[in-house]
C-alpha cells in the first residue's frame, strides 16, 4: 500500500476544503455554481490548468478571488484562528445625561486560555456586564441620527444579550469564520 508515499487522505484534503468553503462561504452557492458551470463548458475535453480555473471562477463570477487562490493555493499557510476573548453585555435603563462614553467597563474579560499567568478570566455565572445605551452628539452623525428616536431604541434594546467576540489569526491563512449561537 504506497497510500502513505503520496499523501494519503491528506493529499486533497485542503484543496476540498477550500472548493467548500469557496462555495458555501465565500461565494455561495448560487454563484459557485453558476460559474462552475460556466467552467465545464470552457474547457469541456480540454486540459485545463489551475490557474485555467482560478480565472474562469473569477470572470463568470464578477468576484475578485485573488487573497482566496494566493492563500488556499499559492501558500503553506494553515487556518488557525484562536477565540481571544468573549465579553457579555446585558443593555440596562440608561442615562442620557451620562458622559462616560469611551471608559472601559471593568471586568468581564474572559480570555480562550485557561489560567496563563497575567490573564484575566471571569466566570460568566455571575451575570452579563452592563452596558448603557448612551445619547450621540447630533454633529456626529447629523441626518441619520435625526431619524432616530433614542428612547424607542433604548426600549427595544434594553434586557437584550450582546457579546463581543475577539478572534486571532495565528495560521496567517485568511478564512471567514462561521459562529453560531445556540441557545437552551
Amino acid at each position: 500500500d504506497n497510500q502513505g508515499q503520496y499523501g494519503g487522505s491528506n493529499g486533497y484534503t485542503k484543496t476540498a476544503a477550500a472548493l467548500t468553503l469557496l462555495r458555501e462561504t465565500v461565494m455561495g452557492p448560487e454563484l459557485f455554481d453558476k460559474a462552475f458551470q460556466e467552467f465545464s463548458v470552457r474547457w469541456a475535453f480540454k486540459h485545463p490548468k489551475p490557474a485555467d480555473f482560478f480565472r474562469t471562477m473569477e470572470d463568470a463570477s464578477a468576484v475578485d478571488l485573488d487573497w482566496f487562490w494566493r492563500g488556499w493555493f499559492y501558500s503553506t499557510d494553515h487556518v488557525d484562528i484562536t477565540l481571544d476573548e468573549v465579553k457579555w453585555y446585558k443593555v440596562k435603563k440608561s442615562q442620557p445625561d451620562l458622559e462616560k462614553r469611551n471608559v472601559k467597563v471593568a471586568g468581564g474579560d474572559v480570555s480562550a486560555g485557561k489560567g496563563k499567568p497575567g490573564e484575566k478570566v471571569t466566570d460568566f455565572s455571575k451575570g452579563p456586564q452592563d452596558f448603557t445605551v448612551l445619547n450621540t452628539k447630533e454633529e456626529d452623525y447629523g441626518q441619520f441620527r435625526a431619524r432616530i428616536d433614542d428612547n424607542a431604541m433604548r426600549t427595544k434594546l434594553e434586557e437584550k444579550n450582546f457579546y463581543e467576540v475577539t478572534l486571532k489569526n495565528t495560521g496567517g491563512l485568511v478564512s471567514p469564520v462561521i459562529i453560531e449561537w445556540t441557545y437552551k
